[in-house]
């Protein structure tokens, strides 16, 4: 009985088998981490913006909104957020530079609105005690529209801070094809220089 010798396989296939099966668990790997993690990861970097633009017009802050305009115009366009600030008669003092969402007022109160406004659920225990709370604005669909700081600037001013969710899902979105793509390209680099 003869029997056949091995083959063995070229440095070179070896070579491209190995980065063909690097690429792939690294493609793998961040599909994964994107899935599970990227999502809260932006949240967190999102509150954190928050709370640094919330920051910056409390120190600033004095009654006097003509003064402020410039810079809380200037924050809007540099975070891509939203600011409103009411006094307690829920009287728009300062609203959004955005016009086209100027229409879609906000109710503070933790019940429905009769007149079809958007209304913001948040914790009062929590903006007593902090100055400032986290919450999620829904629209008239009820599902949730912006991610929201609610904060105090004095006894008489409240700040409305807010990102569109929808900002958040197109950020997602252009990660997850950046990723793609680059796992594609890799995918073709190693196809190409393999064989």
């Amino acid at each position: 009985m003869k029997h056949r010798p091995m083959q063995h396989k070229s440095v070179r296939q070896q070579f491209f088998l190995c980065i063909l099966s690097a690429s792939l668990v690294f493609v793998l790997v961040l599909s994964a981490l994107n899935l599970l993690f990227y999502n809260r990861y932006q949240e967190l970097r999102k509150h954190h913006d928050l709370k640094k633009v919330y920051n910056e017009i409390y120190k600033t802050y004095n009654n006097n909104i003509l003064s402020l305009n410039g810079m809380l115009e200037s924050l809007e366009t540099n975070y891509n957020i939203r600011i409103s600030i009411t006094d307690n008669y829920g009287q728009y003092i300062y609203d959004t530079l955005y016009s086209r969402e100027r229409e879609s007022r906000f109710s503070l109160h933790n019940n429905t609105d009769s007149d079809g406004n958007s209304i913001i659920f948040y914790d009062g225990d929590e903006l007593a005690r902090r100055g400032y709370t986290f919450s999620t604005i829904t629209g008239q669909s009820n599902e949730p529209a912006f991610l929201a700081l609610i904060g105090t600037l004095d006894s008489t001013a409240t700040l409305i801070l807010r990102i569109p969710y929808a900002a958040l899902e197109q950020e997602h979105s252009f990660n997850f094809v950046f990723l793609m793509i680059s796992a594609f390209v890799s995918l073709i680099v190693c196809l190409l220089f393999g064989s």
